[in-house]
Parts: structure tokens; C-alpha cells; sequence
């Protein structure tokens, strides 16, 4: 009989977490799931601890060679799936118990294409290994809100305003919607895959229910990418594929000024994340390389895109600064206090 849930991870090199994350699936209140942990060449032990994890609602995939993107590797997944619905959860991050439970049981009372969580929980400690010393806090991603019928509204509303975030582990999606629409809806394969999957479901289908229920929790990533100038220069070119992408999706609206503002907005919003992830290096050439992909992407937008770029950064730059000395202030007055508790001690 075939699972009612197909739970897909993609993995690699998360020795230190995916046993938490598999417990998580295995303690789940609803039982009639299969996991799909899809590896992309691990080179440390994670093969090796799933591997020893013994439940047949496992299945393992191993790739050839590395594919880099998670996007590629979730469509493997995928292609596997076998349940009604399916769901993404990350190798380092892990779900409640009554996370499938919630997300299926709406599915099924509202016969709905996609189940979004606005609400997600971040996990203040990232290095947590057990959910018992775990420090949280609940996030707002989204708004509850009914999603239109209407399909400039319901782009406007869910993408630009961002009524629903393009986390995919924040979904719960029919397997058979997915497999439906225009041939079936697939990941990218490259960055920002989250921003195309998200755009294709919000385009294909009205039947879109918002629960306040945060069930997944996320954990904050250590490691960070290689950001070499040829990784920089290959992540820009998502923005110039995601532009072409979306004015030729929504070319059928004939409605040049809206394509032109909703590519303006998922591109500079790609753009906005990777200077970001970019900032911990040469600041100066991220810029250079940003500048030469909007100048190419925009053309005569260009520096209308690039003040936004300017505001962005500049407020985002003072609120590190603001964090930096707030913190800074909390170390002092630790150290006060643990004099001042010294002194007491000591009389």
C-alpha cells in the first residue's frame, strides 16, 4: 500500500544533524509516511548514520556524482514519491510530532492543492542536538489571508507582498497538483530555486490553505558557501534566467507593466539575498559583480535597481552595526554584574 506522505531530505555532509532530523519524521504522530533521503555524495558520515537507522518507511537514494543544487536534488525525490502529498524537510532542521498530522489533516478537510504554515520556528541555538535543550522563538513569515482567484491579485498579494514565504519546507503540497500543471512543477536547477517553485505553484492554483500553525523548526546555517568570485558570478546568472523565466510564464497576461514590476521584484529580491551572503568578503567587488548583472539584466532600470540596492544595504548595514554595539552592551553589563556578584561573594 502506498504512503500517504512523502517526506523528501536532501542530504549532504550533515553528519552532526541528520539523526535528529530522521528522529523527527520517525516520532511523528501519523505513521503512514515513507522518508526519502536522497544523498548528494556526502563526504562525512551521514550515508553511514541513515544507514543504520533501521525502519522500512526509510528509502535511500545515493547519487552518482554531486549535483550542487538542492533543487536537483529534491527532483529526484520527488520522481521517487509515491504518497498523496509531499513535503520537504532540510538535513539540519527537524519537525514536531504533530507536524504531518496538522498539515495532512487539513489537506484533506479543505481539498487543497497546498497547505502553507505562515508561522515557522527559529531555533535560537543552532547547535542544539536534542529538542529538550532546544531555545526558540516564533517567527512571522506570512500573513492569513484568503488567496484570489484572480491571478495578477494573487501574484501581487502571496509573492510581492509576501503573504506566503518561498521556504519550501513551510508547504505541504498534492503530489498529484504538482504533477499536473503545465507537466509537472519541478525545481530549478539553479540558486534560487525556492523563488521559481514558489512562483509556480502560486501561479498554478487558487486552492492554496493557510494554517497559523508552526511546525517546523529551523535551524540557522553554520557553514557557508563557497564565495569565490566564479560562485558569485555563476549565483548572478540566476537572476537573469529567473527574469526571462517569469516575463515568458506570464507572457499570455499581456499586461507589459505588471510582468515588468514582478520581475523587477524576484530578481532584485535574489539579488538583495545574495549581497547579503556576500557581505562577509570583499565588499567593494560584490558590489562590481552586482552592478555588471543588473546593468545587464535592467538595462535602462539599471540605476533605479541600484539605489534600491543602495537603501537596502545601508539600512541593513546599520541595523548589523546597531546588533553589534547592542551586544557589545550586553557583554558589559555582564561584566558588571559578575563583578559586582564577586565583590558580593567575597565581603
Amino acid at each position: 500500500m502506498n504512503p500517504k506522505i512523502s517526506v523528501i531530505v536532501p542530504m549532504y555532509n550533515a553528519e552532526n544533524y541528520i539523526k535528529l532530523a530522521i528522529n523527527s519524521l520517525l516520532n511523528q504522530s501519523f505513521r503512514e509516511f515513507e522518508a526519502i533521503l536522497v544523498d548528494d555524495c556526502s563526504t562525512d558520515k551521514t550515508l553511514k548514520i541513515v544507514k543504520n537507522i533501521k525502519d522500512s518507511r526509510i528509502k535511500i537514494i545515493e547519487n552518482e556524482k554531486n549535483l550542487g543544487m538542492p533543487g536537483s536534488v529534491r527532483n529526484i525525490g520527488l520522481e521517487a514519491a509515491k504518497g498523496k502529498y509531499v513535503y520537504f524537510l532540510d538535513n539540519d532542521d527537524f519537525i514536531l510530532p504533530n507536524a504531518l498530522e496538522i498539515l495532512f489533516n487539513t489537506a484533506e478537510k479543505n481539498n487543497a492543492d497546498v497547505v502553507s504554515t505562515i508561522t515557522a520556528i527559529h531555533a535560537a541555538d543552532s547547535k542544539f542536538q536534542s529538542i529538550k535543550n532546544l531555545k526558540i522563538k516564533q517567527i512571522t513569515v506570512g500573513k492569513l489571508n484568503k488567496v484570489s482567484s484572480d491571478l495578477k491579485t494573487r501574484i501581487f498579494e502571496e509573492i510581492m507582498l509576501r503573504h506566503m514565504h518561498c521556504a519550501v519546507w513551510l508547504s505541504f503540497y498534492n503530489r498529484h497538483f504538482l504533477n499536473s500543471r503545465g507537466g509537472g512543477i519541478k525545481f530549478s536547477d539553479c540558486v534560487g530555486e525556492d523563488l521559481f517553485w514558489q512562483f509556480d505553484v502560486v501561479c498554478a492554483t487558487e486552492k492554496i490553505i493557510k494554517i497559523d500553525k508552526p511546525v517546523y523548526i529551523w535551524r540557522p546555517n553554520e557553514t557557508s558557501a563557497s564565495h569565490s568570485v566564479e560562485r558569485l558570478k555563476k549565483d548572478m546568472e540566476a537572476v537573469l534566467i529567473l527574469t526571462k523565466y517569469v516575463e515568458e510564464k506570464l507572457a499570455y497576461i499581456n499586461d507589459y507593466k505588471f510582468i515588468s514590476e514582478v520581475t523587477r521584484f524576484m530578481s532584485t529580491d535574489l539579488l538583495l539575498n545574495y549581497t547579503i551572503q556576500f557581505l562577509t568578503d570583499d565588499l567593494e567587488h560584490t558590489l562590481e559583480v552586482m552592478g555588471e548583472v543588473i546593468d545587464k539584466a535592467y538595462e535602462k532600470d539599471s540605476l533605479f535597481i541600484k539605489n534600491i540596492m543602495k537603501n537596502y544595504l545601508v539600512g541593513y548595514l546599520n541595523m548589523r552595526k546597531k546588533d553589534e554595539e547592542n551586544q557589545k552592551l550586553r557583554l558589559q553589563l555582564k561584566h558588571v554584574k559578575d563583578r559586582v556578584d564577586e565583590i558580593i561573594n567575597a565581603v
